[in-house]
């Protein structure tokens, strides 16, 4: 029996709050099978490694709202564009408004704004690739895609992919960061999770939950076209992309422990990056000149108990892992967009977790969400690097995805968000 704070719980229903949890294994190591809470006993779903709670490994546990959403495309407009539709309205204005005031009658106009363009770089094509991994499971099902049938949406430049619980299994979306009604990505009887953004904001990476395996795949988002990039070789998790979105880091247990293994945008070229048997990475972000992956880890003490998870780094070549911070319970890297500081949660002193800053060598942390406000996890950085989205989890404003300023300040809610968590935004 382990005891544990729930910093993060899955709840389905009707929103309740755990303040502790008890979870049962069968033995030493093995993940749990049921968590007795206050409310009784619940089966403790199987998790694949990464977001883990270091008290309970083999779990994963986040707060959530059931609910449910609206499909509603989302467009984006950039000066050109703006320029292309104002320039003739301006024209119109000036002939309709001579006409008006010559007793003329006033036409209904209906311009249409051009699609913003798409980058047509090595993501843009839709691929099947033969893994390099020998298949020695079933594969996982492939994902349902719940817009699948929708008139395809075109890209907004900028959005926030997170996973929330609908119809009881976790769901891909994404959202403006504006807010507004999210749009499905990935939805199926299994759980899909840990969404990841591709830098160019077209694609969605995320992992699709099997029954013995765990696979990754990739979604574009105008088009719900899908391909499945790993296949029966373990529990495969938390893509990240490379800056230029040309190669994934992402984590596995293919090789008996839990490791990071890099691979190409289209699944070819998978390796093991890390071999740390002391070690269960999880988390990993690169940093923005694609040179250094930062991840967290927790080791195991000789008495085989786990300490709190620290931040590490590794060359993305390969090599010796550094550690970065000392044993704070650090999870969720993420590096900022300009390289000069690094994003996680931490539990600090509230329980459920605040948001800390810290330089790329570990040093100078520092909390930017306020003391107090409630749990704050999964931190994600807006592409200009002047905002912070993260999960909020307890407090009185509710769950899901909010905005701060990644300098500090007064976190906003996400519209369309209550209940998500996990956000990625580019």
């Amino acid at each position: 029996l382990v005891a544990a704070r729930a910093r993060e719980r899955v709840i389905s229903g009707q929103p309740r709050t755990l303040q502790f949890v008890v979870a049962a294994a069968p033995a030493a190591g093995s993940p749990p099978t049921t968590l007795l809470t206050p409310g009784g006993p619940v089966s403790a779903p199987l998790r694949p490694p990464g977001r883990l709670n270091p008290l309970i490994p083999g779990t994963g546990s986040l707060l959530r709202l059931d609910g449910s959403v609206v499909v509603r495309p989302l467009l984006a407009f950039g000066l050109p564009q703006l320029a292309a539709v104002a320039v003739p309205l301006a024209l119109v204005a000036i002939v309709v408004g001579g006409a008006l005031g010559r007793g003329g009658a006033s036409p209904t106009l209906q311009p249409t704004a051009p699609a913003p363009a798409q980058s047509a770089g090595a993501l843009g094509a839709v691929v099947s690739p033969t893994p390099a991994t020998a298949v020695t499971d079933s594969p996982t099902p492939r994902p349902t895609l719940a817009a699948a049938t929708a008139s395809p949406s075109p890209a907004p430049r900028s959005v926030i992919a997170f996973e929330t619980v609908r119809d009881g299994s976790l769901d891909v979306l994404v959202v403006s960061p504006d807010g507004g009604t999210p749009t499905p990505i990935a939805a199926s009887p299994s759980n899909e999770m840990y969404p990841a953004v591709s830098p160019d904001g077209t694609e969605v990476a995320y992992m699709v939950e099997g029954t013995d395996t765990s696979d990754i795949y990739v979604t574009q988002i105008a088009t719900n076209a899908t391909r499945q990039l790993t296949q029966g070789a373990g529990r495969n998790s938390e893509p990240a992309w490379s800056p230029d979105g040309t190669r994934l880091v992402f984590v596995s247990d293919r090789g008996g422990t839990v490791d990071l293994y890099t691979m190409n945008a289209d699944g070819s070229h998978q390796r093991r990056l890390l071999d740390a048997p002391t070690l269960g990475e999880g988390g990993p972000t690169w940093s923005p000149d694609g040179s250094t992956i930062v991840f967290s880890a927790s080791t195991t003490n000789p008495d085989g108990t786990a300490q709190p998870a620290a931040l590490y780094a590794v060359p993305a070549a390969g090599g010796q892992p550094a550690r970065l911070t000392d044993a704070i319970g650090a999870v969720r890297p993420e590096w900022s967009p300009d390289g000069t500081e690094i994003a996680f949660d931490a539990p600090g002193d509230d329980p459920n977790g605040s948001i800390f800053l810290a330089h790329p060598d570990g040093s100078d942390v520092t909390r930017i969400t306020p003391a107090g406000w409630g749990g704050a996890i999964d931190p994600t950085w807006s592409p200009d690097g002047t905002e912070i989205a993260f999960t909020r989890v307890g407090g009185g404003g509710g769950a899901g995805i909010w905005i701060e300023p990644s300098g500090g300040g007064t976190p906003t809610p996400v519209d369309g968000t209550d209940g998500a968590d996990m956000p990625s935004w580019h």
